[in-house]
């Protein structure tokens, strides 16, 4: 299972999804980082994963299965209590990041096996709902979605409807001018995925990774080697950092690009 956690925004705590035993579903705990005590955040008897904290951090946003509906986004305060829904749709919902005034939640939306999109819920600080309002659509796969330090643009690598390949997009906030970073195919790089971006700490700079696929003999596609790249956020002035043995994530620190 792939476990995700977050830090509280003063570094004090971390939130986390792991599997409290080996019969149970996903859970969400706090550790606290001066005594490592570790507290659970969610019941053993729903499946709860993907915790984010709010920059503001009093809340924390998450994705349950405990509703009927299947899965959506919840949120609950920063000590567990007054757990809510923000979402209740028909179709799955995953992967909630905060927006950096913690006013808004995006996340993504998969409406069938082949279509996704990407929403945002705007949330009302003495509310517990939110309007959702459609981002992006038309996509087949969205993901690593992270939204620029000034919250004007949400940041993301996709396959539109039509393609064979992941590109990086951004596109405002107000669901305006959604931007292709990256080509499909372009110059010595074709037949690429592009994949993993990240804002520099001043949104000048994105990094992302980059890897070539290949067929084997046996007729079987797979990732070859994988490729760092910065670029300027509005995609100009590539520059090829380094190679990895794969397609890793990145993350920047404030003087230094590092690849995980």
């Amino acid at each position: 299972m792939h476990h995700t956690f977050d830090w509280s925004p003063d570094g004090e705590a971390i939130v986390f999804e792991h599997d409290v035993c080996t019969t149970c579903d996903a859970n969400i705990s706090r550790v606290e980082m001066d005594t490592g005590f570790i507290r659970l955040m969610t019941p053993l008897t729903t499946n709860d994963m993907q915790p984010n904290w709010a920059p503001a951090g009093d809340r924390i946003a998450f994705v349950s299965e405990r509703s009927a509906s299947g899965q959506d986004v919840f949120w609950m305060n920063s000590d567990g209590t007054s757990r809510s829904s923000l979402t209740d749709s028909v179709e799955n919902d995953s992967y909630p990041v905060w927006s950096p005034d913690s006013t808004r939640i995006a996340f993504i939306r998969r409406e069938t096996r082949s279509q996704r999109r990407v929403g945002i819920a705007t949330i009302a600080r003495d509310e517990l709902t939110g309007a959702v309002m459609t981002l992006v659509a038309g996509f087949q796969d969205i993901g690593y979605l992270s939204w620029s330090p000034d919250g004007s643009k949400l940041l993301f690598h996709g396959r539109a409807v039509g393609m064979n390949r992941s590109a990086v997009y951004t596109v405002n906030s107000d669901a305006s001018n959604l931007t292709r970073l990256s080509s499909v195919n372009n110059g010595i790089y074709r037949d690429v995925d592009d994949m993993f971006p990240s804002w520099s700490p001043d949104g000048s700079k994105i990094a992302f990774t980059r890897s070539a696929r290949f067929t084997r003999g046996d007729g079987v596609e797979y990732l070859g080697q994988g490729m760092l790249f910065e670029m300027d956020a509005n995609g100009m002035n590539k520059l090829r950092l380094g190679d990895l043995e794969f397609n890793h994530t990145t993350a920047w620190r404030p003087i230094k690009l590092f690849c995980l």
